[in-house]
């Protein structure tokens, strides 16, 4: 499943889909368009040509507004295939029954990760404590590169980051999803509904440590800088944490992870949407603490104030003023 680089890529889209549709070609008005149903498919040669089969019947734009369905569009139909050979889904099973239940697990609970994920996410997050003999979370991580399943990038030098292709994120979504997609071995399903909120909620306290005062501080310290440009890589991380946490009513984690995107939105914007993520923690949490939630309603004030909203951030910034004040007294 190893990726193809994208003009490879879109010549072989293009090949598939012109025996697909005699006469068919990629043109300069059209070419963006298959870029991005090549980029969306991971460059996975199988998928691409799947999906350029599809030419048969819709047009780049048609075959691109149906992506969101993959596994339904990227099925040949044909009966003179294996079901490896015939559907996106069937390759994929065919890998996701090779590994170990544990690497099976473990590749469910990655599909929680946005954005990519470190090493040290991966220790944190993934639970592999029902198999006693399942390696270290850095072994498995390495075991699903070696099989293709999750690819490594170096973003910066010397910072490794782990990600799924987004196909094979959805298929992991999936399996995490469906209970006894994975088993432990005294027989409890190690997926499902009870699965998905545990890998939820670890990856919402992993991500909300960066929100900490300590962490925070720590940005503006000798280091700093640096740590700063590595925190800017988890904002979609962080954001899936607040969304996941306040859907599961969890206060402290989605302030801890709102906390940390506000202090990257700060720096590079957009700073109403960043205003507007503060103030729906504020509204839909009111569990916090005082201290979290004074430090959001000044993060919410900054924020309106830089984006042109002078008024309503000053009296927010009030309001987080007597808040502190009201705590200290």
């Amino acid at each position: 499943m190893d990726p193809l680089p994208v003009a490879e890529a879109v010549r072989l889209f293009e090949d598939r889909a012109r025996a697909a549709r005699p006469g068919f070609r990629v043109t300069d008005a059209d070419r963006a368009t298959v870029e991005e149903i090549v980029e969306r498919l991971d460059c996975m040669s199988l998928a691409i040509e799947l999906a350029a089969a599809r030419v048969r019947v819709l047009s780049p734009e048609k075959l691109l507004a149906r992506l969101s369905q993959r596994f339904k569009l990227l099925s040949s139909g044909r009966r003179d295939q294996t079901a490896r050979q015939a559907t996106l889904r069937g390759a994929i099973d065919w890998s996701w029954e090779l590994l170990q239940p544990w690497e099976q697990a473990a590749l469910a609970q990655c599909s929680v990760f946005r954005g990519g994920f470190t090493l040290e996410a991966a220790e944190a997050v993934l639970d592999l404590e029902s198999w006693e003999e399942a390696p270290w979370a850095m072994d498995v991580v390495q075991s699903l590169v070696d099989q293709s399943l999750v690819r490594v990038r170096e973003p910066r030098p010397g910072c490794e980051r782990f990600g799924l292709y987004e196909s094979i994120r959805e298929y992991a979504s999936e399996k995490l999803a469906a209970a006894g997609a994975s088993t432990a071995p005294d027989g409890r399903p190690a997926t499902g509904p009870e699965a998905v909120r545990a890998t939820a909620r670890r990856h919402a306290e992993h991500y909300a440590a960066f929100g900490t005062e300590e962490h925070l501080e720590s940005l503006n310290v000798h280091g700093g800088g640096e740590r700063r440009r590595l925190l800017e890589l988890e904002m979609e991380n962080l954001e899936a944490a607040v969304d996941r946490s306040t859907a599961a009513g969890e206060a402290e984690p989605a302030a801890g992870a709102c906390l940390a995107a506000m202090e990257v939105i700060e720096l590079t914007g957009p700073f109403l949407a960043g205003a507007e993520l503060a103030g729906r923690v504020l509204e839909e949490m009111p569990g916090l603490d005082a201290p979290q939630e004074t430090r959001l309603l000044r993060r919410r004030g900054l924020l309106l104030h830089r984006a042109g909203r002078s008024e309503e951030g000053l009296r927010i910034l009030e309001t987080a003023l007597a808040r502190a004040r009201e705590a200290r007294s």
